[in-house]
């Protein structure tokens, strides 16, 4: 008699942490199987400062060659001739060579083509445009 007052008891301590388990499995948030916890980006090494630091270069050169040619064409008409190509002449040496479609004018992707960005320094702005 006395295993059948102690298997009731038993049961409910089982139904009890049955109870408990599933409670605790309920509270914890759900997750997306194909979602991905957030994490921090890679710590930057040695490679990725490198490339870091060339996008950061070549950032630099396309605004520097931007602001050449703009300084270098005086009559904004988003062209370098021949006459505005002359104030520089680093760029005036390389000027036909440069103009591929061979209309007289450098357009902007032109000019990027230029060997030696560095090296094109106005001496002066031509007035009479």
């Amino acid at each position: 008699m006395k295993n059948d007052r102690q298997t009731p008891i038993l049961l409910s301590g089982v139904a009890a942490l049955m109870l408990a388990a599933g409670m605790a499995v309920a509270a914890a948030p759900e997750k997306d199987p194909g979602q991905q916890s957030p994490q921090s980006p890679p710590p930057a090494t040695p490679a990725t400062q490198s490339l870091d630091a060339i996008d950061a270069s070549n950032a630099t050169m396309a605004s520097t060659a931007q602001e050449k040619f703009d300084a270098l064409d005086a009559n904004r008409d988003a062209a370098i001739d021949k006459v505005e190509a002359d104030a520089s002449p680093a760029l005036a040496a390389e000027f036909v060579q440069l103009d591929t479609d061979k209309n007289g004018k450098l357009s902007l992707v032109e000019f990027n083509s230029a060997k030696n960005m560095a090296a094109i320094k106005i001496k002066s702005t031509k007035k009479g445009y």
